[in-house]
């Protein structure tokens, strides 16, 4: 009996080292399979997927000195690792006006409250309600903040093809009575 015993402790010391190798094995084998992955695309917690962060240029669109057409300034801005918060920056842009000539084309104090990109490519941008109530100009004012708008936003985010403007959550028809906000504004239409 005292020889089975001293089998059965040898036995557990054997049984306990070849278990310890497995599992250093099994982790080294996990550990490799894990890091010699690539790593997937960067997703935001909304699904979007995240565009690398760092500094870019854009081109943004403002009313000529003589306020009858378009000029464009270029800006170094911060980029947003979804494509939302880019449409926001570039909307406060716009708002913010031109540093180097040029006039405004949105009255102070709009911001975009909410920005939504649909899998077709239209973009939907819920205005603060200064868009229409601090909005005073006739057609070419009117032109000019949406072929603004339009112009920066489609050529900074080529993949979309129509944008929608809305305002405090509500569909607006114009926004100064010469040109129709029922519908997508086309991105080929207005560049």
């Amino acid at each position: 009996m005292n020889s089975f015993l001293k089998w059965l402790r040898g036995l557990s010391v054997a049984a306990a080292i070849i278990l310890l190798l497995a599992l250093g094995a099994a982790g080294a084998l996990l550990y490799w399979y894990f890091s010699s992955r690539e790593a997937p695309e960067p997703v935001t917690a909304s699904g979007e997927l995240a565009l690398p962060r760092g500094t870019r240029s854009v081109t943004l669109y403002f009313a000529s000195p003589s306020g009858d057409s378009l000029v464009t300034e270029q800006r170094q801005l911060l980029e947003s690792d979804r494509v939302t918060e880019t449409v926001r920056t570039l909307v406060d842009e716009l708002v913010r006006g031109p540093t180097a000539g040029g006039r405004p084309v949105f009255p102070p104090g709009v911001h975009a409250q909410h920005v939504f990109l649909d899998e077709s490519g239209d973009l939907y941008i819920d205005f603060s309600p200064e868009l229409v109530h601090r909005f005073h100009g006739g057609s070419t004012e009117e032109y000019l903040l949406l072929a603004s708008l339009v112009r920066t936003l489609s050529l900074q985010l080529p993949t979309v093809d129509g944008v929608t403007i809305t305002v405090n959550g509500q569909p607006i028809s114009t926004l100064g009575g010469h040109f129709s906000l029922e519908a997508p504004l086309s991105t080929s239409e207005w560049r």
